[in-house]
Protein backbone atom coordinates (compact mmCIF):
# COMPACT_ATOMS: atom_id res chain seq x y z
CA UNK A 1 0.00 0.00 0.00
CA UNK A 2 0.97 3.49 -1.06
CA UNK A 3 1.02 6.80 1.61
CA UNK A 4 0.15 8.25 -1.84
CA UNK A 5 -3.33 7.92 -2.10
CA UNK A 6 -3.89 6.59 1.85
CA UNK A 7 -7.32 4.81 0.62
CA UNK A 8 -7.33 2.28 3.35
CA UNK A 9 -5.14 3.97 6.09
CA UNK A 10 -7.69 5.15 9.20
CA UNK A 11 -5.28 7.57 10.24
CA UNK A 12 -5.73 10.38 7.74
CA UNK A 13 -8.86 12.85 8.33
CA UNK A 14 -10.80 14.15 5.59
CA UNK A 15 -11.15 17.49 7.21
CA UNK A 16 -7.82 18.31 8.33
CA UNK A 17 -6.12 21.66 6.24
CA UNK A 18 -9.38 22.62 4.37
CA UNK A 19 -9.31 26.22 6.00
CA UNK A 20 -5.57 26.59 5.26
CA UNK A 21 -5.90 25.33 1.77
CA UNK A 22 -8.52 28.18 1.23
CA UNK A 23 -5.82 30.46 2.84
CA UNK A 24 -3.15 29.14 0.47
CA UNK A 25 -5.79 29.39 -2.51
CA UNK A 26 -6.35 33.13 -1.34
CA UNK A 27 -2.49 34.40 -1.25
CA UNK A 28 -1.14 35.37 -4.84
CA UNK A 29 2.15 33.49 -6.38
CA UNK A 30 4.01 36.60 -7.76
CA UNK A 31 7.28 38.56 -6.26
CA UNK A 32 7.64 38.83 -2.94
CA UNK A 33 6.93 42.29 -2.13
CA UNK A 34 10.13 44.30 -1.89
CA UNK A 35 10.19 44.64 2.19
CA UNK A 36 12.49 42.13 3.62
CA UNK A 37 11.10 38.85 4.32
CA UNK A 38 13.95 36.22 6.45
CA UNK A 39 13.03 32.55 6.30
CA UNK A 40 14.20 30.22 8.59
CA UNK A 41 14.83 26.97 6.67
CA UNK A 42 15.88 23.57 8.25
CA UNK A 43 17.03 20.49 6.56
CA UNK A 44 19.24 17.18 7.12
CA UNK A 45 21.71 15.50 6.96
CA UNK A 46 24.45 18.59 8.16
CA UNK A 47 26.72 16.74 5.86
CA UNK A 48 24.62 18.59 3.00
CA UNK A 49 25.26 22.30 4.46
CA UNK A 50 27.38 23.59 1.28
CA UNK A 51 24.48 22.07 -0.77
CA UNK A 52 22.22 24.23 0.65
CA UNK A 53 24.26 26.98 1.45
CA UNK A 54 24.32 27.76 -2.20
CA UNK A 55 20.85 27.26 -2.67
CA UNK A 56 20.27 29.50 -0.55
CA UNK A 57 22.47 31.91 -1.76
CA UNK A 58 21.03 31.66 -5.64
CA UNK A 59 17.84 31.81 -4.33
CA UNK A 60 18.91 34.94 -2.37
CA UNK A 61 20.25 36.14 -5.39
CA UNK A 62 16.97 35.81 -7.45
CA UNK A 63 14.49 36.94 -5.23
CA UNK A 64 15.49 40.11 -3.73
CA UNK A 65 14.50 40.92 0.17
CA UNK A 66 14.29 37.98 0.80
CA UNK A 67 17.03 36.02 3.35
CA UNK A 68 17.14 32.35 4.23
CA UNK A 69 18.23 31.14 7.58
CA UNK A 70 19.52 27.65 7.23
CA UNK A 71 19.65 25.80 10.26
CA UNK A 72 20.98 21.94 10.12
CA UNK A 73 20.37 18.80 11.80
CA UNK A 74 22.27 15.31 11.81
CA UNK A 75 19.49 13.45 10.74
CA UNK A 76 16.35 13.11 9.64
CA UNK A 77 15.03 12.06 13.10
CA UNK A 78 16.62 14.81 14.58
CA UNK A 79 14.95 17.09 12.24
CA UNK A 80 11.67 15.53 13.00
CA UNK A 81 11.93 15.87 17.04
CA UNK A 82 13.39 19.27 17.14
CA UNK A 83 10.05 20.65 14.49
CA UNK A 84 7.31 18.32 16.93
CA UNK A 85 9.07 20.49 19.57
CA UNK A 86 8.97 23.12 18.01
CA UNK A 87 5.09 23.47 16.86
CA UNK A 88 4.29 22.82 21.16
CA UNK A 89 6.50 26.26 21.69
CA UNK A 90 4.83 27.95 18.39
CA UNK A 91 8.19 28.28 17.09
CA UNK A 92 8.51 26.19 13.86
CA UNK A 93 10.78 26.96 10.79
CA UNK A 94 9.25 28.58 8.16
CA UNK A 95 10.29 25.76 5.56
CA UNK A 96 11.48 22.39 6.51
CA UNK A 97 13.33 19.93 4.27
CA UNK A 98 12.17 16.44 6.19
CA UNK A 99 12.47 12.72 5.96
CA UNK A 100 9.82 11.81 3.16
CA UNK A 101 8.51 8.61 5.73
CA UNK A 102 8.31 11.43 8.37
CA UNK A 103 5.75 13.91 6.15
CA UNK A 104 2.63 12.18 7.57
CA UNK A 105 3.45 12.45 11.04
CA UNK A 106 3.67 16.31 10.05
CA UNK A 107 0.35 15.94 7.89
CA UNK A 108 -1.07 13.89 11.09
CA UNK A 109 0.03 16.68 13.56
CA UNK A 110 -1.40 19.74 11.47
CA UNK A 111 1.98 21.01 11.16
CA UNK A 112 2.61 20.88 7.79
CA UNK A 113 0.46 23.42 5.30
CA UNK A 114 -1.37 22.30 2.42
CA UNK A 115 0.12 23.60 -0.84
CA UNK A 116 -2.63 22.97 -3.38
CA UNK A 117 -3.52 26.34 -3.27
CA UNK A 118 -0.32 27.41 -4.50
CA UNK A 119 -0.16 24.86 -7.15
CA UNK A 120 -3.58 25.37 -8.38
CA UNK A 121 -2.26 29.39 -9.06
CA UNK A 122 0.48 28.16 -10.99
CA UNK A 123 0.31 28.44 -14.79
CA UNK A 124 1.31 25.22 -16.33
CA UNK A 125 2.22 23.32 -13.60
CA UNK A 126 3.03 20.15 -14.89
CA UNK A 127 4.80 21.74 -17.74
CA UNK A 128 7.44 22.97 -15.12
CA UNK A 129 8.94 19.20 -14.54
CA UNK A 130 6.78 17.92 -11.87
CA UNK A 131 5.92 14.27 -12.67
CA UNK A 132 3.10 13.24 -11.14
CA UNK A 133 4.27 10.35 -9.86
CA UNK A 134 5.69 12.88 -7.22
CA UNK A 135 3.49 14.98 -6.38
CA UNK A 136 1.57 11.76 -5.32
CA UNK A 137 4.17 10.82 -3.03
CA UNK A 138 2.79 13.94 -0.99
CA UNK A 139 -0.34 13.84 -1.38
CA UNK A 140 -2.69 13.31 1.81
CA UNK A 141 -6.37 12.58 1.78
CA UNK A 142 -6.43 14.48 -2.07
CA UNK A 143 -4.29 17.18 -0.56
CA UNK A 144 -0.69 17.86 -1.20
CA UNK A 145 1.58 18.85 1.76
CA UNK A 146 5.23 18.88 0.17
CA UNK A 147 7.00 18.42 -2.82
CA UNK A 148 9.84 16.20 -3.28
CA UNK A 149 13.75 17.66 -2.92
CA UNK A 150 15.79 14.77 -3.32
CA UNK A 151 14.95 11.24 -3.94
CA UNK A 152 16.96 7.79 -3.12
CA UNK A 153 15.49 4.80 -4.75
CA UNK A 154 16.51 0.87 -3.77
CA UNK A 155 18.99 0.26 -6.78
CA UNK A 156 21.96 -3.01 -6.58
CA UNK A 157 25.22 -1.61 -6.66
CA UNK A 158 27.51 -4.34 -8.14
CA UNK A 159 31.61 -4.72 -8.95
CA UNK A 160 31.90 -5.61 -12.04
CA UNK A 161 34.83 -6.84 -12.01
CA UNK A 162 33.72 -9.74 -9.94
CA UNK A 163 31.28 -10.23 -12.22
CA UNK A 164 33.13 -10.99 -15.13
CA UNK A 165 35.63 -13.25 -13.25
CA UNK A 166 32.28 -15.30 -12.50
CA UNK A 167 32.23 -15.83 -16.36
CA UNK A 168 29.16 -13.17 -16.70
CA UNK A 169 28.54 -10.63 -18.58
CA UNK A 170 28.40 -7.03 -16.38
CA UNK A 171 26.78 -5.37 -19.64
CA UNK A 172 23.71 -7.68 -19.02
CA UNK A 173 22.80 -7.58 -15.43
CA UNK A 174 19.76 -9.44 -14.76
CA UNK A 175 16.30 -7.99 -13.95
CA UNK A 176 14.48 -10.57 -11.66
CA UNK A 177 15.45 -11.95 -8.34
CA UNK A 178 16.16 -15.75 -9.16
CA UNK A 179 19.13 -14.53 -12.08
CA UNK A 180 20.43 -12.35 -9.64
CA UNK A 181 20.47 -15.06 -6.48
CA UNK A 182 21.89 -16.90 -9.47
CA UNK A 183 24.89 -14.51 -10.07
CA UNK A 184 25.59 -14.16 -6.65
CA UNK A 185 25.63 -17.49 -6.15
CA UNK A 186 28.61 -17.75 -9.26
CA UNK A 187 30.47 -15.14 -7.57
CA UNK A 188 30.66 -16.66 -4.15
CA UNK A 189 31.94 -20.21 -5.15
CA UNK A 190 33.89 -18.94 -7.80
CA UNK A 191 35.64 -16.57 -5.66
CA UNK A 192 35.46 -18.28 -1.61
CA UNK A 193 36.81 -14.98 -0.03
CA UNK A 194 33.77 -12.76 -2.44
CA UNK A 195 30.39 -12.06 -0.89
CA UNK A 196 27.83 -12.97 -3.87
CA UNK A 197 25.22 -10.70 -2.64
CA UNK A 198 24.41 -8.80 0.67
CA UNK A 199 21.23 -7.20 0.84
CA UNK A 200 20.74 -4.44 3.36
CA UNK A 201 18.46 -5.20 6.73
CA UNK A 202 19.10 -1.78 8.76
CA UNK A 203 16.11 0.16 7.91
CA UNK A 204 12.40 -0.61 7.29
CA UNK A 205 13.13 1.26 3.65
CA UNK A 206 14.44 -1.78 1.91
CA UNK A 207 11.73 -4.20 3.81
CA UNK A 208 9.44 -2.28 1.32
CA UNK A 209 12.04 -2.17 -1.26
CA UNK A 210 11.59 -6.18 -1.52
CA UNK A 211 7.87 -6.20 -0.52
CA UNK A 212 7.34 -3.74 -3.59
CA UNK A 213 9.13 -5.28 -5.99
CA UNK A 214 5.98 -8.27 -5.60
CA UNK A 215 3.62 -5.40 -4.78
CA UNK A 216 2.83 -6.58 -1.63
CA UNK A 217 0.52 -4.13 0.74
CA UNK A 218 1.38 -2.79 3.92
CA UNK A 219 -1.64 -2.17 5.19
CA UNK A 220 -5.33 -3.55 3.95
CA UNK A 221 -8.24 -1.57 6.37
CA UNK A 222 -6.53 -1.94 10.20
CA UNK A 223 -4.83 -5.21 8.99
CA UNK A 224 -1.02 -5.29 8.34
CA UNK A 225 -1.25 -7.16 4.64
CA UNK A 226 2.40 -8.44 3.96
CA UNK A 227 1.28 -11.74 5.55
CA UNK A 228 -0.24 -12.50 1.98
CA UNK A 229 1.55 -14.37 -1.27
CA UNK A 230 3.72 -11.65 -2.54
CA UNK A 231 4.90 -11.18 1.14
CA UNK A 232 5.86 -14.68 1.28
CA UNK A 233 8.18 -14.43 -2.25
CA UNK A 234 10.00 -11.36 -0.77
CA UNK A 235 10.67 -13.17 2.11
CA UNK A 236 11.98 -16.40 -0.06
CA UNK A 237 14.30 -14.35 -1.60
CA UNK A 238 15.73 -12.91 1.64
CA UNK A 239 16.17 -16.55 2.05
CA UNK A 240 17.30 -17.43 -1.25
CA UNK A 241 19.93 -14.85 -0.33
CA UNK A 242 20.90 -16.27 2.62
CA UNK A 243 22.47 -19.39 0.97
CA UNK A 244 24.61 -17.89 -1.35
CA UNK A 245 27.32 -17.55 1.15
CA UNK A 246 28.52 -15.51 3.56
CA UNK A 247 25.33 -12.33 3.33
CA UNK A 248 24.94 -11.37 6.88
CA UNK A 249 27.34 -8.93 8.25
CA UNK A 250 26.13 -4.85 9.51
CA UNK A 251 25.79 -2.48 7.04
CA UNK A 252 28.89 -0.57 7.88
CA UNK A 253 30.79 -3.69 7.23
CA UNK A 254 29.13 -4.30 4.26
CA UNK A 255 30.26 -1.35 2.92
CA UNK A 256 33.15 -1.74 3.79
CA UNK A 257 33.53 -4.57 2.27
CA UNK A 258 31.92 -3.62 -0.99
CA UNK A 259 34.44 -0.80 -1.23
CA UNK A 260 37.41 -3.23 -0.58
CA UNK A 261 36.06 -5.47 -3.59
CA UNK A 262 34.32 -8.02 -1.34
CA UNK A 263 31.06 -7.81 -2.49
CA UNK A 264 29.90 -9.11 -5.99
CA UNK A 265 26.13 -7.03 -5.44
CA UNK A 266 25.45 -4.63 -2.59
CA UNK A 267 21.22 -4.25 -2.37
CA UNK A 268 21.14 -0.27 -0.94
CA UNK A 269 20.02 2.91 -1.24
CA UNK A 270 20.98 5.36 -4.34
CA UNK A 271 21.84 7.87 -2.03
CA UNK A 272 24.95 6.33 -1.25
CA UNK A 273 26.21 6.33 -4.97
CA UNK A 274 28.53 9.67 -4.32
CA UNK A 275 29.94 7.68 -1.52
CA UNK A 276 30.83 4.74 -3.61
CA UNK A 277 32.15 6.26 -6.52
CA UNK A 278 34.74 8.56 -4.55
CA UNK A 279 35.74 5.81 -2.39
CA UNK A 280 36.38 3.07 -5.10
CA UNK A 281 37.96 4.99 -7.61
CA UNK A 282 39.50 3.01 -10.15
CA UNK A 283 39.71 -0.26 -7.63
CA UNK A 284 37.24 -1.53 -9.65
CA UNK A 285 34.63 -0.85 -12.08
CA UNK A 286 31.71 0.20 -9.72
CA UNK A 287 28.54 -0.64 -11.64
CA UNK A 288 24.23 0.45 -11.13
CA UNK A 289 21.49 -1.49 -12.03
CA UNK A 290 17.28 -0.69 -11.20
CA UNK A 291 15.94 -2.78 -8.07
CA UNK A 292 14.33 -5.84 -9.79
CA UNK A 293 10.51 -5.55 -9.79
CA UNK A 294 9.14 -8.63 -10.50
CA UNK A 295 5.18 -7.83 -11.05
CA UNK A 296 3.68 -5.08 -13.68
CA UNK A 297 2.26 -2.65 -10.44
CA UNK A 298 5.96 -3.10 -8.78
CA UNK A 299 7.00 -0.09 -6.66
CA UNK A 300 10.24 1.23 -5.19
CA UNK A 301 9.65 3.13 -2.03
CA UNK A 302 11.01 6.99 -1.91
CA UNK A 303 13.59 7.73 0.17
CA UNK A 304 15.45 11.56 0.56
CA UNK A 305 13.72 14.34 1.65
CA UNK A 306 10.71 16.78 0.71
CA UNK A 307 9.78 20.08 1.44
CA UNK A 308 7.35 21.58 3.54
CA UNK A 309 5.77 24.91 4.32
CA UNK A 310 5.07 25.18 8.00
CA UNK A 311 4.67 28.85 8.25
CA UNK A 312 1.72 30.16 9.43
CA UNK A 313 2.19 33.82 9.15
CA UNK A 314 0.45 34.96 5.25
CA UNK A 315 3.63 37.87 5.12
CA UNK A 316 5.92 34.62 4.78
CA UNK A 317 4.08 32.09 2.93
CA UNK A 318 4.66 33.44 -0.51
CA UNK A 319 8.39 34.04 -0.05
CA UNK A 320 8.14 30.00 1.29
CA UNK A 321 6.37 28.88 -1.69
CA UNK A 322 8.65 31.22 -3.81
CA UNK A 323 11.75 28.90 -1.95
CA UNK A 324 9.97 25.65 -2.50
CA UNK A 325 9.35 26.18 -6.57
CA UNK A 326 13.15 27.13 -6.31
CA UNK A 327 14.71 24.74 -4.15
CA UNK A 328 12.73 21.85 -6.57
CA UNK A 329 13.35 23.60 -9.78
CA UNK A 330 15.92 22.58 -12.48
CA UNK A 331 18.93 24.73 -11.19
CA UNK A 332 18.98 24.11 -7.20
CA UNK A 333 17.90 20.28 -8.38
CA UNK A 334 21.03 20.40 -11.00
CA UNK A 335 23.51 21.44 -7.60
CA UNK A 336 21.95 19.08 -5.56
CA UNK A 337 22.07 15.59 -8.19
CA UNK A 338 25.93 16.67 -8.83
CA UNK A 339 26.34 17.65 -4.79
CA UNK A 340 24.72 14.33 -3.72
CA UNK A 341 23.74 10.56 -5.08
CA UNK A 342 20.47 11.40 -4.96
CA UNK A 343 17.80 11.45 -7.82
CA UNK A 344 16.69 14.65 -9.07
CA UNK A 345 12.49 15.35 -8.98
CA UNK A 346 12.70 17.84 -12.30
CA UNK A 347 12.48 16.49 -15.45
CA UNK A 348 13.89 19.71 -17.07
CA UNK A 349 16.63 19.44 -14.99
CA UNK A 350 17.68 15.53 -15.95
CA UNK A 351 17.06 16.38 -20.07
CA UNK A 352 17.99 20.19 -19.97
CA UNK A 353 20.74 20.85 -22.36
CA UNK A 354 21.93 23.48 -19.46
CA UNK A 355 21.27 20.96 -16.47
CA UNK A 356 22.10 17.73 -16.26
CA UNK A 357 21.96 16.03 -19.91
CA UNK A 358 25.36 16.20 -19.93
CA UNK A 359 26.35 14.79 -16.51
CA UNK A 360 23.99 11.62 -16.64
CA UNK A 361 25.73 10.98 -20.48
CA UNK A 362 29.51 11.03 -18.71
CA UNK A 363 27.68 9.21 -15.52
CA UNK A 364 25.65 6.47 -16.32
CA UNK A 365 25.32 5.60 -13.16
CA UNK A 366 23.87 8.38 -12.01
CA UNK A 367 20.85 7.90 -14.04
CA UNK A 368 19.41 4.85 -13.10
CA UNK A 369 17.92 6.70 -9.83
CA UNK A 370 15.79 9.09 -11.82
CA UNK A 371 14.97 6.15 -14.16
CA UNK A 372 13.19 4.32 -11.67
CA UNK A 373 11.15 7.73 -10.67
CA UNK A 374 8.33 6.49 -12.84
CA UNK A 375 7.92 3.40 -10.89
CA UNK A 376 7.71 5.79 -7.21
CA UNK A 377 5.80 5.30 -4.36
CA UNK A 378 5.98 6.94 -0.91
CA UNK A 379 7.62 5.54 2.06
CA UNK A 380 4.55 4.42 4.16
CA UNK A 381 4.56 5.50 7.23
CA UNK A 382 3.01 2.78 10.52
CA UNK A 383 0.25 3.86 11.60
CA UNK A 384 0.01 4.28 15.40
CA UNK A 385 3.14 5.55 18.16
CA UNK A 386 4.47 2.14 18.10
CA UNK A 387 5.59 2.73 14.47
CA UNK A 388 8.75 3.38 15.33
CA UNK A 389 9.45 0.48 17.39
CA UNK A 390 7.78 -1.84 14.43
CA UNK A 391 10.71 -0.57 11.97
CA UNK A 392 13.22 -2.04 14.74
CA UNK A 393 10.65 -5.12 14.88
CA UNK A 394 11.09 -5.32 10.95
CA UNK A 395 14.70 -4.78 10.75
CA UNK A 396 15.67 -7.72 13.34
CA UNK A 397 12.97 -9.82 11.30
CA UNK A 398 15.12 -9.12 8.22
CA UNK A 399 18.49 -9.93 10.21
CA UNK A 400 16.72 -13.32 11.23
CA UNK A 401 16.34 -14.49 7.87
CA UNK A 402 19.80 -12.84 6.13
CA UNK A 403 21.78 -14.60 9.25
CA UNK A 404 20.42 -18.01 8.22
CA UNK A 405 18.50 -18.45 12.32
CA UNK A 406 15.02 -18.48 11.15
CA UNK A 407 13.85 -19.78 8.07
CA UNK A 408 11.87 -17.39 5.83
CA UNK A 409 7.92 -18.75 6.47
CA UNK A 410 8.55 -18.71 10.45
CA UNK A 411 10.08 -15.10 10.20
CA UNK A 412 7.28 -13.70 8.26
CA UNK A 413 4.63 -15.59 10.05
CA UNK A 414 6.30 -14.12 13.39
CA UNK A 415 7.01 -11.05 11.92
CA UNK A 416 2.81 -10.02 11.10
CA UNK A 417 1.96 -11.09 13.94
CA UNK A 418 4.39 -8.49 16.21
CA UNK A 419 3.71 -5.77 13.57
CA UNK A 420 0.01 -6.34 13.73
CA UNK A 421 -0.15 -6.49 17.74
CA UNK A 422 1.87 -3.35 17.68
CA UNK A 423 -0.64 -1.78 14.73
CA UNK A 424 -3.48 -2.82 17.13
CA UNK A 425 -2.34 -0.83 19.83
CA UNK A 426 -2.80 2.36 17.81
Amino acid sequence: MSIASNKNNTRWRLTRGVITSCLLASLSTTAVAESSVTLKVTYAPIRYKDMYEQIAREFETQNAGVSIELVGYNDYEDLLQATLRASITGSVPDVSHQGMGFIPVLYEQEIARRLDGFIAQEEDWAGQGYLESLEEVCRHDGGVYCLPFSVSVPVLFYNADLIAAAGSDPASFPTTWSEVIELADRIHHGDASAVGIYYDHDSDYMFQAIMGSFGSPFMEGDRVGFGGPQGMRAYEVLGDIAETGDAYMSREQARQAFIGGKIGIFANSSSILGSFTDQIGSAFELGVAPFPLEVDDGRVPAGGNAVVVLTNDPSKQTAAWNYVKFATGPRAQTIMATTTGYAPVNTHAVDGEEYLKQYYLENPNAKVAPSQLPYLTAWFSFPGPDAIRLTKVISDSMADVLSGRTGSSEALSALVQDAQTLVQAN
